[in-house]
C-alpha cells in the first residue's frame, strides 16, 4: 500500500486540513487503475483519520459476495490495529479467500495521519 501513501502524500502533510473530497477522488483513481491494469481488485475500501471519521469510502456493489464483505467491515467485532504497522489477514467469506488490510498513511515526518482499511 505504499503506492497509496505515495499519491496522498501532498494531502497528509497538510495537518488539520485534510479533505475528505481529495482522499476520495484518490482513491477512485487508485481502483480504476487497478482494475484497469489487473492487478487486483479492491471490494472495499476506507480512509479514516486518527479519530474514526470515516474520510473516503468504495464499495464495490457489483462484487459477488459484496453484502458478505460489507458485513464483514461493518461488524463490532473486527480488528483494527492500533499500531503503525501495516496488518493482514486472510478471512474466508463465502468460501473464499479474500485478504483485510490495515495499513496507516503517513506524513512525510513518518508521523501516522490516516489509516486505510480494504478487503
Amino acid at each position: 500500500m505504499a503506492f497509496l501513501n505515495a499519491r496522498t502524500q501532498h494531502l497528509l502533510d497538510r495537518p488539520g486540513l485534510l479533505d475528505a473530497a481529495e482522499f476520495q477522488a484518490v482513491l477512485e483513481r487508485m481502483t480504476t487503475s487497478a482494475r484497469e491494469q489487473k492487478i487486483g481488485r479492491f471490494v472495499s475500501v476506507e480512509i479514516n483519520d486518527l479519530g474514526t471519521l470515516k474520510m473516503a469510502n468504495l464499495h464495490d456493489p457489483d462484487y459477488q459476495y459484496a453484502e458478505e464483505v460489507a458485513a464483514f467491515m461493518n461488524s463490532p467485532s473486527r480488528r483494527l490495529p492500533q499500531t503503525d504497522e501495516d496488518y493482514y489477514e486472510n478471512v474466508s467469506i463465502g468460501g473464499t479467500t479474500h485478504v483485510y488490510i490495515v495499513v496507516p498513511l503517513k506524513n512525510s515526518d513518518g508521523e501516522v495521519v490516516e489509516s486505510l482499511t480494504a478487503e
